[in-house]
């Protein structure tokens, strides 16, 4: 068997089963009013917990909460499954019982100073194709959802794209520190006149400071071409998969707790 360290203060640490597979990730976004900073608390102090038992017995592989640099009202949550099965097999009682705090000794956090708004309409599921981790944490994210229309020239570009960008300089100055993508798999939506309409890939990139992302962001008149890049960009034309995809939303969130820590 594999074992994958993935994504996010966290590290995640996931295990991709050859027999099992593919291993996928469900987000979950939503938006908090009110008291921000209890609503942050509550993760902490008593749904990791609850999350961290059910990894334990097996209901499903992982629990991130992630928080909008941004726009700090903004939530996104990452549920691990090492299979389809186990997604599948997930019933809301196997997590949300009330008799799990309980058998735990958690009390239900004081909720009444925040609200969420947030439906089952907003979860999306992904299956991991590659990653590359480097070991050491990310803090920060930048989780990246793009527009392909074609998927083989998606995967062509990002595992290209990991060999000669990212691997080389993993960890290193303002570079990420920890890197994986995937696919879509639930309600992609295309037309002829217009080609993918929904964001149909996902990427991650870790890093282990935000003073990282801002730099590596930063004009630099003094900058030098970036070698890696340049034979990328070289061979992506070569294998024809320059244009693996049409668009990229990106949003830079910080990471609140895992199940992991």
């Amino acid at each position: 068997m594999k074992k994958i360290l993935f994504l996010l203060s966290f590290i995640i640490s996931i295990a991709i089963y050859a027999q099992d597979g593919p291993y996928l990730i469900r987000t979950h976004e939503i938006r908090v009013e009110g008291n921000v900073a209890a609503f942050v608390d509550a993760q902490k102090t008593y749904y990791k917990a609850i999350a961290k038992d059910a990894v334990e017995r097996g209901k499903w592989a992982g629990w991130t909460c992630l928080q909008s640099v941004t726009d700090p009202n903004n939530f996104i949550f990452l549920h691990h499954f090492t299979s389809p099965e186990q997604l599948e097999n997930l019933k809301p009682m196997d997590i949300w019982s009330n008799e799990i705090p309980k058998r735990l000794g958690l009390w239900l956090p004081d909720s009444s100073s925040f609200t969420t708004n947030g439906t089952f309409t907003s979860q999306h599921v992904y299956q991991v194709v590659d990653n590359i981790m480097s070991g050491t944490p990310s803090n920060y994210w930048y989780v990246n959802l793009f527009k392909a229309s074609n998927g083989a020239k998606f995967v062509g570009n990002n595992d290209l794209y990991g060999k000669e960008v990212i691997k080389p300089q993993l960890g290193k100055g303002n570079n990420p520190n920890n890197w994986g993508y995937g696919i879509r798999l639930t309600n992609p939506n295309w037309n002829q006149s217009e080609g993918m309409i929904t964001y149909n890939g996902i990427s991650f990139d870790g890093y282990e400071k935000l003073s990282q992302v801002l730099k590596g962001s930063a004009y630099d008149a003094n900058a030098k071409p970036n070698k890696y890049q340049q034979n990328f960009s070289k061979k992506a034309a070569e294998m024809e998969v320059d244009n693996g995809f049409n668009e990229i939303h990106r949003t830079l969130y910080r990471v609140i707790d895992d199940s992991w820590r």
